[in-house]
């Protein structure tokens, strides 16, 4: 079955400093969901708060523009970029435009074993 989501901030809620839309739950330790996917939108001017974790994560950046900071390294953002971020590094992101800032994040634990389909 096909499973379709509108990604709106009209169905996210406030969260990380930001509003957030889940679209998968995410990656559980039992195997069920091998990756998640949250819908993310910083208002102008805004900052996320800090975050750090274990997952690896992709974000696709859909409108507006800002700035992410990865532990001190800064990159800019604007639309169709893609932004892979390291595990374990401590990540904020920044409106610097004037619209909301929109992205989408796909997030998996990553594979220790080094083999494909582990």
């Amino acid at each position: 079955m096909v499973a379709r989501f509108e990604i709106s901030d009209a169905h996210a809620v406030p969260g990380f400093g930001m509003a957030c839309q889940r679209l998968l739950d995410g990656a559980d330790r039992d195997g069920m969901q091998p990756f998640g996917a949250m819908a993310c939108f910083l208002a102008q001017g805004g900052t996320s708060e800090p975050d750090c974790h274990e997952e690896e994560e992709v974000m696709i950046v859909l409108a507006g523009t800002g700035v992410l900071d990865v532990a001190g390294e800064r990159e800019q953002l604007s639309p169709k970029d893609v932004v892979v971020l390291p595990p374990n590094e401590e990540h904020t992101v920044v409106n610097s435009g004037e619209q909301t800032l929109e992205w989408v994040s796909i997030y998996w634990v990553p594979n220790d074993s080094g083999e494909v389909g582990d």
